[in-house]
């Protein structure tokens, strides 16, 4: 089932290594779990927000800001604009 295989990259990535699910899988990923949790047995309303509190809490555990910092420089975006335009 498509859970597990992201599930599997997701613990992956608290090892260090790579892990880029595009954009469309990510919310996939997401959904996965949130329809887990309704069809479990107790059910759980599983937020998508309780979804990244977690993984940011396990990211915290496993990872210093300079590794983030390090991850993020090696695998994100070019773009060094200024962000979207305020009001």
């Amino acid at each position: 089932m498509a859970t597990s295989v992201a599930g599997e990259s997701a613990c992956a990535g608290a090892n260090n290594q790579d892990v880029d699910l595009p954009r469309g899988e990510r919310r996939l990923y997401l959904e996965e779990i949130t329809h887990a949790g309704k069809t479990s047995r107790p059910r759980i309303a599983i937020s998508r927000s309780a979804i990244v509190r977690l993984a940011l809490e396990r990211l915290a555990a496993t990872m210093t800001t300079d590794d983030i910092v390090d991850q993020l420089r090696k695998t994100g975006d070019e773009h060094q604009g200024k962000g979207r335009k305020r009001r």
